[in-house]
């Protein structure tokens, strides 16, 4: 018996145009937007619509709400936060204290998706929010 999905409504747009699962975790999102920022995402979409198109009979993929499924092996806190980075502008502001667990989570997966506009914010966060050096800890 498989569990049941769980939609994460902050990130669920009803005109998005895919459903990335993590865990049990679904996001239906803008799959244009993704890929314009993410050449591994661009990557991955391309790869799953070529494989789909070769699939027949019972392989072809489920979809929800009409948008294919894709599903990834990250952690669903650090995909949310993530997206929310890339579809909310002042999610994290750098001019903000974001706390550590946030700012990690996007880092991991601006490094993983190569999306260098969110790697070089959370640099500049962790840049101007934690020290150097010991005597600026003091």
């Amino acid at each position: 018996m498989s569990e049941a999905l769980i939609q994460v409504h902050e990130l669920w747009f009803d005109d998005g145009s895919i459903i990335l699962r993590a865990h049990r975790y679904i996001f239906k999102v803008y799959k244009g937007l993704l890929a314009s920022r993410s050449p591994v995402l661009s990557a991955l979409f391309h790869e799953k619509k070529q494989k789909k198109r070769k699939k027949l009979g019972n392989d072809v993929d489920v979809d929800i709400d009409g948008c294919p499924i894709v599903k990834l092996d990250d952690n669903p806190e650090d995909l949310r936060v993530f997206l929310l980075a890339l579809y909310h502008t002042g999610f994290f502001p750098e001019s903000k204290p974001t706390d550590f667990d946030t700012l990690a989570g996007i880092l991991r997966l601006s490094v993983k998706y190569s999306v260098t506009e969110l790697l070089h914010r959370c640099i500049n966060h962790l840049l101007s929010t934690y020290p150097m050096t010991l005597e600026d800890w003091d």
